[in-house]
């Protein structure tokens, strides 16, 4: 995983620009943007509809569509023309929207006959290269994974607010939906309450997981036919990455009648589950206990935490079904940042391989998702050190034997 930087400098208007990247930024800055007194978000009591209305003031101030030598969002050094950025260079930077819809004073506007208050909460501006007509499809990998992290790094900060009860990152595309600047950047809100269509839609979900139902559909009407078109293809195995879905879907009987008929063709199916879903993937395993199922990461240790009884105890239990064959993948991206080693992973390693035997276990590169982290090669090394400690039969069943009986290749 690359190491990130983060600069925090405080501009001249006492708001704080953050500077993320994979080098250290150090620069001097060079002249910064004049700040004019903008007035100050509030919000209003809409009677109608019977919510608040957020009001941002000043907006008819904003910068509207500039040419790129008086973009406010371009790298600074122009002495003629200061931008919000007052540096020749950066990677990605975050700083607060001058005419925010939300902002952390708190300041009331006092309207005659109109209920109002303070608009309390954060508005950034998210600017994802320096490049004037960049594109978030033509970056490369390393930018939009850079990106990703500053995301994640501001949603956290902006949660430990409080005042904060919803944040949104997002980026508007087009004139019609407001954009007024070329350069590409995008917005994070930190609200000081949920917005009510996403109020309406948690409620939703609350009373009906209808995403669940869609998904039944699907799994039920056109599983038979996806499934003949990839017999003709020649694929080895399927998987399904229940992690990331309501543990109904993956507890539901038309979705395991499929599995199982994937089962009856003699192809095997992997299976990813969270370790606090061990006991789920379990019951999964006895009801396709006629076929061969791979256990993705070996079950997704909590590495990161330390915590290794629960997940070792419902390890233990899966490892109980015949069926069961464990996969050794993914374990580095389970580390805590800056801790992934042999050493860090080796007590999960160990007690897999004495939970399931060089016989029921399979070598998995997880690419290219390994490359989030340490990378392939750092993988292999560690690797070559975990199987260095077995007979060379019990390595070469875990790094191409078992896979080839499984996978039938």
């Amino acid at each position: 995983m690359h190491q990130i930087y983060k600069r925090t400098f405080t501009r001249n208007d006492n708001k704080e620009l953050l500077l993320y990247g994979y080098q250290e930024h150090t620069e001097t800055p060079s002249q910064e943007i004049n700040v004019n007194d903008i007035p100050k978000p509030h919000m209003r009591w809409n009677p109608s509809r019977e919510e608040w209305v957020t009001y941002s003031a000043g907006r008819k101030e904003r910068t509207f569509f500039p040419p790129k030598e008086y973009c406010p969002l371009c790298p600074g050094g122009n002495l003629n023309y200061p931008t919000e950025i007052p540096f020749k260079n950066f990677e990605v930077a975050v700083f607060p929207n001058r005419w925010a819809s939300f902002n952390s004073m708190g300041e009331n506007v006092h309207l005659e006959n109109i209920l109002s208050k303070p608009s309390i909460g954060e508005c950034e501006v998210v600017v994802y290269s320096p490049e004037h007509l960049d594109t978030i499809s033509e970056m490369p990998l390393s930018r939009i994974e850079l990106l990703t992290k500053v995301w994640i790094d501001r949603y956290k900060e902006l949660q430990k607010n409080p005042e904060v009860k919803y944040v949104l990152p997002f980026e508007n595309r087009g004139e019609e939906c407001g954009v007024t600047l070329h350069h590409p950047h995008g917005q994070i809100y930190a609200y000081p309450f949920i917005p009510p269509a996403i109020e309406k839609e948690v409620k939703a979900f609350k009373k009906e997981n209808f995403l669940i139902n869609i998904m039944n559909q699907l799994e039920e009407n056109g599983f038979d036919q996806w499934f003949e078109e990839t017999i003709d293809m020649n694929v080895v195995g399927y998987r399904r990455i229940f992690h990331v879905m309501p543990d109904e879907f993956s507890q539901n009987t038309v979705l395991r009648n499929n599995v199982k008929k994937i089962g009856s063709a003699g192809k095997p199916f992997d299976i990813c589950f969270l370790p606090t879903q061990l006991k789920i993937a379990k019951e999964f395993a006895k009801d396709c206990d006629q076929m061969d199922l791979v256990l993705n990461h070996c079950g997704v240790p909590p590495i990161a935490s330390g915590e290794i009884d629960e997940w070792g105890k419902d390890i233990k239990s899966l490892s109980e079904l015949p069926n069961v064959t464990c996969k050794l993948s993914g374990l580095m991206a389970y580390c805590a940042p800056g801790t992934s080693s042999y050493e860090t992973i080796k007590p999960y390693v160990d007690h897999s391989l004495e939970c399931f035997g060089p016989d029921r276990m399979v070598w998995g590169s997880d690419y290219p998702v390994v490359n989030a982290g340490k990378g392939i090669q750092e993988w292999i090394k560690v690797t070559h050190t975990i199987l260095g400690n077995l007979s060379d039969d019990e390595a070469k069943k875990i790094a191409s034997s078992n896979a080839e009986r499984i996978y039938k290749i």
